[in-house]
């Protein structure tokens, strides 16, 4: 890939006080690029670049904020001609096993089991076939080592936590919005952004913030809602079961580690009602929203059901109204993929053993720029199969996977001379077959750990070439 012209527009805007250092950083992220790993030490073979990569994440003058700022700003320079873009925001934890006994993390998943990390959230750029353009914020946080207060009342009575709502951990959703919002509003004015959120941000000040913005923000919900239409109150969930079926249609469901991929019959329901929160003791907020309601009336046996509610501040008129907001919907499952790719994937980030919340921010927002280009290439591939495969890979790398498989390949010799620029899908699937991948009737499209794996294997053959040409004119 053209590794060293993306990293110069990923993170060409930084300043980090002295030229070095930004030239720096724009090395290890190609370095990144051309070998995703977790550790430096299988990133760097050179000890000289891999001592200077160390003094890079651990220097305290590299400052974590400008590198976060100048990576938003390249993704919303590439959102600035789109009309519309698709942002998933989905929140993660980042498990570091070799941490366990550090105090420079904080806890991950049940406090019990002593387990050490990150939590983060991430708001992902799509365009509107979902294709992933880059990260437009993410927020990083250490938890509180002092536990919620518990409820009053059992599960369903109120906390008594008396932290300012800033304080707490579900505040980091409007953290994650204000940042994508603040990008956007300097990058690309012009676009309209849509937020995509699951039942996490299920909480009052995550609509309001959508409707002081007058953005767009869809959100499944969980919590039981009080609604009032024409003056009566109701509940949502009885609400919503009195509508009619709108109309019902057909979704494929993906494959996940839990589940196996399934075609699933979904009947809708959709309604503009007024919801009302209770912010506090002492101040109820009322908002208008529209409600999709997905339900699968006959799912298979020993399978969940899919159920969705989706609270939208898009006005939902029509069923075409609802479809898109079920569509747009599902572009959430992109930010998962891309946690996927960077935890324990390609760029395996959970696999550092940098010793510092600091360094290893500093290493997490190169690692998370490497992932999202990788979920590009791969959904690229599938959208836009017949796209020249230039808008992913280099021309030396193309000439050299041509001379590849001419020379390695007993049958279907490749129809492309050295000079020809193949379609892109042709290009992944070579890519994906150098990592491991087997193409096949009933195998899906490759993955990002095949890719990851070909990519690695290619840019070896890449030096290769170079190092025979240097030798040829060397000697002739």
């Amino acid at each position: 890939m053209q590794d060293a012209a993306w990293a110069q527009e990923e993170f060409g805007a930084a300043d980090l006080g002295d030229r070095r250092r930004n030239e720096r950083l724009k090395l290890i992220t190609q370095r990144l690029a051309e070998r995703p790993g977790g550790k430096l030490t299988r990133v760097f073979e050179v000890g000289c670049e891999l001592e200077a990569a160390y003094r890079f994440v651990e220097s305290p003058d590299i400052s974590i904020d400008e590198l976060e700022r100048a990576r938003g700003e390249a993704c919303a320079r590439r959102l600035a001609e789109m009309p519309m873009a698709i942002v998933p925001v989905d929140q993660t934890s980042i498990k570091l096993d070799e941490q366990r006994k550090s105090t420079s993390f904080g806890s991950v998943g049940t406090r019990t089991s002593r387990a050490r990390g990150v939590h983060l959230m991430t708001g992902l750029a799509l365009d509107s076939e979902g294709v992933v353009l880059g990260v437009l914020h993410q927020d990083r946080w250490l938890r509180s080592e002092i536990p919620t207060p518990p409820r009053r009342r059992g599960r369903s009575g109120r906390r008594k936590d008396k932290r300012p709502a800033e304080q707490r951990e579900s505040f980091a959703w409007v953290r994650a919005l204000d940042g994508c919002h603040e990008q956007l509003r300097q990058h690309a004015p012009n676009v309209l952004a849509w937020y995509q959120a699951d039942q996490g941000a299920d909480f009052w000040r995550v609509f309001a913030w959508a409707h002081e913005h007058d953005a767009l923000l869809t959100a499944r919900i969980c919590h039981e809602r009080v609604v009032v239409n024409g003056g009566q109150e109701n509940y949502l969930h009885a609400w919503i079961e009195a509508l009619p079926v709108a109309y019902r249609y057909q979704i494929e469901i993906p494959d996940r580690a839990e589940r196996s991929g399934r075609t699933a019959t979904l009947s809708v329901r959709f309604g503009t009602t007024t919801v009302r929160y209770t912010a506090d003791a002492k101040r109820k907020v009322s908002l208008c929203m529209s409600i999709v309601a997905v339900t699968e009336p006959r799912p298979p046996k020993d399978v969940s059901p899919i159920e969705w509610l989706l609270l939208t501040t898009y006005p939902v008129q029509s069923s075409r109204d609802a479809e898109l907001v079920i569509h747009n919907y599902t572009m959430r499952w992109r930010c998962e993929e891309f946690h996927r790719t960077l935890k324990t994937g390609a760029c395996d980030i959970e696999a550092s053993e940098l010793e510092s919340f600091e360094a290893f921010s500093r290493l997490l927002i190169i690692a998370s720029s490497v992932a999202a280009r990788i979920e590009r290439i791969k959904f690229l591939s599938r959208t836009q199969p017949d796209a020249p495969a230039t808008v992913a890979y280099s021309r030396e790398e193309i000439e050299v996977l041509i001379r590849l498989r001419q020379q390695h390949m007993v049958r279907k010799k490749p129809p492309y001379r050295p000079s020809e620029i193949p379609p892109l899908h042709v290009v992944t699937g070579w890519v994906a077959e150098l990592g491991g991948y087997r193409p096949g009737p009933k195998r899906g499209p490759p993955g990002t750990i095949v890719l990851c794996r070909g990519l690695i294997v290619l840019q070896t053959a890449v030096l290769g070439a170079r190092a025979v040409r240097r030798s040829s004119a060397r000697y002739g």
